[in-house]
Order: structure tokens, then C-alpha cells, then sequence
């Protein structure tokens, strides 16, 4: 009989081994530094290591009264040991993530009964616990699936070897099978690579990427399910994404999988953190609080992290061992499952009102306000035109087509271009072969091949509208009241190529401020 009690004594004598171990190896490693010089030389090159060491975790203040505390030592032993010991306690543990979560797994198996009823069957006792929190449910599989944990005297766990204990999470995002997708921007976030893998990631990433690597073009403002479903679509066609358009796969699937009775009801929200240089978006699940800067009891899914060679988790993170922690913090909700839809379009204009400081502008994709925005009213032809545009720069692997979509949805939005006019140069740039940008002027040729990925964005109305006016205006092969399909929507981009331009020029300048308000 396993006892709770006994756990948390081998988990405290893990973590006091573990830093025994740091504290003898950095006792050898400075004394084959140090010990050879002359005294005087060895005492400033450790007194300056050691301040340099401590500006890492302390202020200046704090590392001036430890480094006295060190210069008052009498010899170079003792400093050296004086050196060993604020390492060890500082130094990050190997079994780190182990030690966090067990704690919160003693939580969770809180009785004696609990605790020996999964070890002796843990597959077992996460699928017949399926009411158990996502979370709850990832601190389990992890733990139980750490040889360090079923090694400890009290635990004494023999596993079979690739025996694998895994949650529904966990085997919905191995579904996905992330590690054979490229991540289109890796060359742009090398810092981001699971070093390990840098090469074949950046390798895949030539393969699959047109375009030179651009920030600042990432996730919308506001998604709804269609939208997600389409953008996931493109994604498994295309075996590549970046950061906002992997989420969508992910939330895709897990929203299917719910609908099916295959995952357990959870709350899924899209976040974007956004700084000055741009965006990252991944799924926060059960984040059951308005306040997203409190992230304790969640889970962090980022199918971007797996492109990026970070795989061991499949995707799936608490706030403790993400491996982007710089990116939880200023947090802005792009969809959320437990809102509708309806209520959620609003969102967009509310994020954006004057009052809020942002706005969200073509060039930018959140530009500080320096003066009261202006409220324009958007036709419904605009908003469709608009729609369309972003929808086109969520399926494009190609920056510089993300970005002239990005210029198109101003343009459309202050008028500058009929909304007939961003739609047909959209459509055309999207399905062009090659596209540069010279200065302040697009230009793209030829075409690519066409498929049915998107064709339900153009059937859409009045999308669809445009493009039965446009073949009967010019004689196009597609009846009034056909749906476009793959022969029809070829129809459409060739004439568009022999007829339409193949240039777009930015204007002199888009205006920041203005806020688009829903009719």
C-alpha cells in the first residue's frame, strides 16, 4: 500500500540529491578553474564571476551585499563553496516539472485510495475519470509518466518499456500528427526551435515556405467556428502553418471531437499575446476567468510549439513548463466556445472603440492612438470585401500575399478601393504564381493551380453575388444560379488575369485611427 506521505519524503530527498549534485559539480568545475592561478588573480576572477553570476537573479543592491559576504570569506575554499552553494540554489533542477506537479498530483489523488487505485492501473483510471478536469488530467499523465516519479522508493512503479499513459487531450492532438508540419515562419523565430531539431525544422521550413519571413501579420481580431473549420482545412491540405493558423487546426479538431462525444465538454478559448513586434496565438483550455493574465489552473495547446520541435508534450502546457513564457502575458480572446457568435462578432468593434487606446489598422496590427479615432459605418458589401480579404490572408503560406491582403482590407475600409475592386485583386494576387513587393507597389504573374479548399468563402453572399454579376456581365461559362465549384472558380481567375490588374500601389497613407462600427 503506497502511502501520500511517504511520496513527498522521496520527492524532498529528490530535490535535495538534485542539488547536492549541482553543488559538487560546480565545486569541481571552479576549482579546475581557480585553483592553478596565483591567489590574487583566482580571488577577483571568482569575486567577478560570482557578481556577474548574482546580476542574474538579484538587483544590484542584493548582489553588492552577497559579494561583500564572499570577499569576507578567509580563503579561496570557502568562497569557492560559498560560490557552489547560491548556484545550487538557484540553478534550475533537472527534475524540475516533476517536482512542481507533484504536489498538485498529491492534490488531486487526495487519499491513500486514490493514489494506489491509479498507479495500479492509470490508463484505466483516466479513461473511467473522464469528469476530471483537462488539467487535472495532464498534471496525472505527466507525473505518471515520468521515470523519475515510478523510480522513487515509495512508488516503486516497473513499466513496461513505450508504455505510454495518455489523457483524451493527449490523444486528440496525437491525431493531428504536428511533427510532420512545417512551420512556415521558423527561419523568422529561430530562438523559438527546440535545439535538438533546429536543422530539420528549418530544413522542412524551406521546403514548404514562399516568401520572405514578415512579423506582424498574425491572428484577427475575432474568428467564429466557420472560419476556424475552413482555415484548418487549408492547413492539413497544406501540411504547413505559423502560429494563428495551427491554433485553428487545433481548435477545429478538438471542437469536432466534442460535437462527436470523443472529448469530454471543455471551454476552448483562442488567445493572441501581442507586443510591439507582433502576435502569437494559441488555445487556452478550461480558462474559466475573465482575467487572462491568471493562467494557474488552465492549459496552454500551441500545435506552433510541435512544428517548432517541441514535442514531448504533444502540444499541450501549463503555464510552468511552456516553453515560450515570455508570450502569456498581454493576452487579448479571439473566440471563445462558450460565447455565441453573435455576441462574439461584437467583440472585434468593442476591443477597438474609442477609449480603449488601440485600434486595428492595415499596416499595423495594433498601432497606439494619439488622437480620437474617428467612427465610419462600413457597408455590408465592405464588411463582406473585408471578411474575404482577412479570410484569404489566413490561407496564404506566403507573407508577402499576407501582407497585401492586410494593405487591401484598408484600402476597402477607407474607401480608397471599391470593395468589388479588393475582391478581385485579392482573388487574383491569392492564386498568383509569384508576387513582390517593390517599394510601395505590389506586383504578382501567373497562376497556380486552383482546388476546392476554398470554395465555400466564395459562395459565400454576397460574395457569391459578385461573382455570378461578373460571368454574366462578361459572358463567363457558369449559370445564374450555379454554386462555384473548381471549374467555375478557374473560369473566374483566368478571365480576372487576362483582365484585371496585376499591380496594387499603397496609398500615400492609411488613416490610423479610424474604428470600423457594425451596421
Amino acid at each position: 500500500m503506497r502511502n501520500r506521505g511517504e511520496v513527498r519524503k522521496d520527492i524532498a530527498n529528490l530535490i535535495q540529491n538534485e542539488r547536492i549534485k549541482i553543488f559538487n559539480n560546480t565545486i569541481t568545475i571552479l576549482k579546475k578553474k581557480f585553483l592553478n592561478e596565483s591567489p590574487s588573480d583566482a580571488n577577483l576572477s571568482l569575486e567577478n564571476l560570482f557578481e556577474n553570476l548574482c546580476l542574474s537573479y538579484k538587483n544590484s543592491s542584493e548582489t553588492a551585499l552577497l559579494l561583500s559576504t564572499l570577499q569576507g570569506l578567509d580563503n579561496l575554499n570557502d568562497k569557492i563553496n560559498f560560490f557552489a552553494r547560491f548556484v545550487s540554489e538557484k540553478s534550475k533542477l533537472p527534475s524540475e516539472n516533476l517536482i512542481i506537479n507533484s504536489e498538485k498530483f498529491l492534490a488531486i489523488l487526495n487519499n491513500d485510495n486514490d493514489l494506489n487505485s491509479f498507479i495500479a492501473n492509470p490508463q484505466a483510471y483516466l479513461d473511467s475519470h473522464r469528469t476530471t478536469s483537462a488539467y487535472n488530467q495532464q498534471i496525472l499523465q505527466s507525473v505518471i509518466n515520468d521515470p523519475k516519479f515510478n523510480s522513487l522508493p515509495s512508488v516503486h512503479r516497473v513499466v513496461a518499456p513505450n508504455t505510454f499513459i495518455y489523457t483524451p487531450l493527449t490523444k486528440a492532438m496525437y491525431q493531428l500528427h504536428l511533427p510532420d508540419y512545417a512551420s512556415t515562419d521558423a527561419a523568422r523565430f529561430p530562438q523559438c526551435i527546440n535545439e535538438d531539431a533546429k536543422e530539420s525544422i528549418l530544413e522542412k521550413a524551406k521546403k514548404d515556405y514562399y516568401g520572405p519571413p514578415v512579423i506582424g501579420t498574425g491572428a484577427l481580431p475575432n474568428y467564429n467556428r466557420k472560419a476556424i473549420e475552413q482555415t484548418a482545412k487549408h492547413v492539413k491540405k497544406l501540411k504547413m502553418g505559423e502560429c494563428h493558423s495551427f491554433a485553428q487546426l487545433a481548435a477545429d479538431h478538438f471542437l469536432n471531437l466534442i460535437d462527436s462525444g470523443q472529448l469530454p465538454p471543455m471551454h476552448i478559448k483562442m488567445v493572441s499575446h501581442n507586443h510591439d513586434l507582433g502576435s502569437h496565438t494559441f488555445l487556452l483550455i478550461d480558462h474559466n476567468s475573465d482575467d487572462l493574465n491568471e493562467l494557474a489552473n488552465c492549459l496552454i495547446v500551441d500545435p506552433w510549439a510541435v512544428a517548432m520541435g517541441h514535442v514531448s508534450t504533444y502540444g499541450i502546457y501549463t503555464k510552468d513548463n511552456y516553453p515560450f513564457s515570455g508570450m502569456l502575458t498581454q493576452l487579448t480572446c479571439c473566440y471563445d466556445n462558450q460565447v455565441p457568435e453573435a455576441k462574439q462578432n461584437l467583440s472585434e468593434h468593442k476591443a477597438c472603440k474609442p477609449g480603449s487606446g488601440y485600434a486595428i489598422t492595415p499596416s499595423n496590427f495594433f498601432t497606439r492612438l494619439t488622437t480620437s479615432p474617428k467612427e465610419i459605418v462600413l457597408s455590408r458589401e465592405q464588411k463582406a470585401a473585408i471578411d474575404f480579404l482577412n479570410t484569404l490572408a489566413q490561407h496564404t503560406g506566403n507573407s508577402v500575399k499576407r501582407d497585401l491582403m492586410k494593405e487591401l482590407v484598408g484600402a476597402v475600409k477607407t474607401k480608397e478601393i471599391a470593395a468589388k475592386k479588393g475582391v478581385t485583386l485579392g482573388t487574383l494576387a491569392f492564386y498568383a504564381r509569384a508576387i513582390e513587393k517593390d517599394a510601395d507597389k505590389y506586383l504578382w504573374k501567373n497562376l497556380n493551380a486552383m482546388d476546392d479548399s476554398l470554395l465555400s468563402l466564395f459562395n459565400q453572399e454576397p460574395i457569391h453575388n459578385l461573382w455570378l454579376q461578373l460571368a454574366k456581365k462578361n459572358n463567363l461559362a457558369i449559370p445564374p444560379s450555379q454554386q462555384i465549384d473548381v471549374p467555375a472558380l478557374i473560369e473566374i481567375v483566368r478571365f480576372l488575369n487576362t483582365n484585371e490588374d496585376h499591380t496594387f500601389s499603397l496609398p500615400a497613407k492609411h488613416t490610423n485611427n479610424v474604428v470600423p462600427k457594425c451596421t
